[in-house]
Formats: structure tokens, sequence, C-alpha cells
């Protein structure tokens, strides 16, 4: 049986697991607590952290949150960030931002601008989820297009 096959037939039975399906789509996936402390990150995230696993994170006397915002975003939005974080897992709303994550391997490019939505998991919050997506692509066209606008328009 082919790969494909194998794969076909486990999502037919409706078994697919979160965890699964986070290895397959190009998206950092993460998964927090009610109160907002991270348990999961699939492992694409991991590695674009440098991560083996989510205790590299841990800081004595501190929560996992406070410890990992400033660890893995940029300096200039960690704060906003965390305090963003807070007031959505207090007031058990979603929200959504951009925010520089800092990629471990910084020859590659050591930051990337991301757009992030945390989201609950449905009715009484069980659990959060939140999703991040590379858009420095996106940024660096949006880019060119200012330049080509005021280079035309000038």
């Amino acid at each position: 049986m082919t790969e494909r096959k194998r794969a076909e037939a486990h999502c037919a039975t409706g078994s697919v697991s979160l965890h699964s399906l986070s290895t397959c789509f190009p998206v950092y996936i993460r998964r927090l607590t009610p109160e907002g402390e991270p348990i999961f990150f699939n492992k694409r995230l991991l590695d674009f952290f440098g991560l083996g696993d989510l205790s590299d994170l841990d800081k004595p006397g501190m929560s996992r949150l406070a410890a990992t915002i400033p660890t893995l975003v940029h300096t200039d939005d960690a704060t906003s960030l965390l305090e963003t974080s807070r007031r959505s897992f207090a007031a058990g709303e979603p929200f959504s931002m951009k925010y520089r994550m800092r990629r471990a391997t910084a020859h590659i490019g050591g930051l990337i601008p991301a757009r992030n939505r945390c989201e609950i998991e449905s009715g009484a919050i069980v659990q959060w989820y939140v999703i991040s997506l590379d858009i420095d692509d996106e940024m660096r066209a949006q880019e060119v297009l200012r330049q080509s606008e005021w280079r035309l328009g000038s």
C-alpha cells in the first residue's frame, strides 16, 4: 500500500490527531492551558526556535509564558505580546497580532515577522490554540509595491 493510500485510509477513519495534523501544514502551532501556559509546540516551531522540547524554556520562579515570550520574540515586541496575551487569557477573548519571532539559526535570517492568531477551544476554555504564519515574503512584496508606487507618483 502506498504512503498516500495509508494516509487517505487514516484520514477516512477520522482518527487524525492534532499532533499528526500539526506536522502537515507550513505553520507554527502552539497549544496553551486555559491560563495561557504553553504545553505543546509542533515540530516545525520547535525546530524554528532550536528547541528539543518545551522544557528547554523553563526558568525557575517564572511561568512558562513569562519565560517564553522574551526568549522567543523580538525585544521590541515582547512586552506588548505578553500584555495582550495576559489580557486575552484573563478575559477569555481571542486575539490576533503581528510580532517578530526569533529564529534559532540567525544565519538564515534571525527574525521573521509573523501574523499570529490565538483562539479558544469552543465554549468553555479548555485550551488555547495559536497559529503563526511567516509573513516575511508578504511584507517584502508590500514594500516593493510601496517603492514602485512612490517612484511612479514622483
